[in-house]
């Protein structure tokens, strides 16, 4: 969800977000602080931050099936105590994704790097995006120009063969 709330409640927002592990047992699994992300949205209103919530964990869906309303009052209680302070909230936008992200568990690398051990005797067939290296855009820019680059030597390579 996003949150928009008074700059003068938010406090001192140090770096980008943060992420919330398991074990803390926190209804937020991650927090983005979209005003100090972005320097054209901070930019854009001197008395206002946006923030951004996370909230639904791997097989626990449960936390998904709550009406915005519930959603919202607990991931503000929860973000409050996080930043160090109540945040009164001027508007907010609860935005459901419906398992688009993928939620890794415990051994996905291994998995992915198995995946990939298979393949190596398949040039030009590779495997690549959230579902492999990560959900974040520079995560899935960096696997896509991977994949790309592997598959277009793989066709250099069956073009020079077929040269000669």
């Amino acid at each position: 969800m996003t949150l928009l709330v008074p700059r003068s409640a938010a406090g001192p927002l140090v770096g980008s977000g943060f992420l919330v592990p398991a074990v803390e047992g926190r209804f937020v699994k991650a927090a983005t602080f979209s005003s100090s992300k972005w320097a054209w949205l901070d930019d854009s209103d001197p008395d206002r931050v946006a923030l951004r919530t996370s909230v639904g964990r791997h097989r626990d869906e449960a936390d998904l099936q709550r009406d915005d309303a519930d959603v919202v009052a607990r991931a503000v209680a929860d973000l409050g105590e996080l930043v160090g302070g109540p945040l009164p909230v001027l508007a907010s936008r609860v935005t459901r994704w419906g398992g688009a992200l993928p939620q890794y568990a415990v051994g996905h690398l291994a998995r992915v790097a198995s995946v990939r051990a298979a393949l190596a005797g398949s040039p030009g067939l590779v495997v690549a995006g959230a579902a492999y290296d990560g959900v974040g855009i520079p995560a899935c820019i960096a696997s896509g120009t991977a994949a790309a680059l592997a598959v277009g030597t793989h066709l250099e390579q069956l073009a020079r063969a077929a040269r000669g």
